[in-house]
């Protein structure tokens, strides 16, 4: 695992604040956004992190996912307001 990914997870298990371009008021109307990863690095594993503080800008979710340690190259996210997925099977 990278240091990258180490801090993020030391920063979370201790509930600190990770600071990103945070919004001043949300824009999405108070409801919550996620963002999900599909990493093949990581072993093809699926992450999800909440980003309703952030701003709704592709640039500023991908400085968080670097920020999380995802090489953008090698995976694939997409922003949705659903917090759970559905297995279509």
């Amino acid at each position: 695992m990278s240091d990258t990914i180490k801090k993020w997870h030391e920063m979370h298990d201790n509930d600190e604040q990770i600071q990103y371009h945070q919004t001043e008021q949300a824009d999405y109307d108070g409801k919550q956004m996620y963002v999900f990863v599909f990493d093949y690095d990581e072993n093809n594993k699926v992450f999800r992190y909440d980003i309703s503080n952030l701003k709704n800008d592709s640039e500023i979710v991908e400085a968080f996912l670097k920020g999380a340690g995802h090489k953008l190259k090698n995976c694939d996210w997409m922003v949705t307001k659903h917090k759970d997925f559905v297995n279509g099977n």
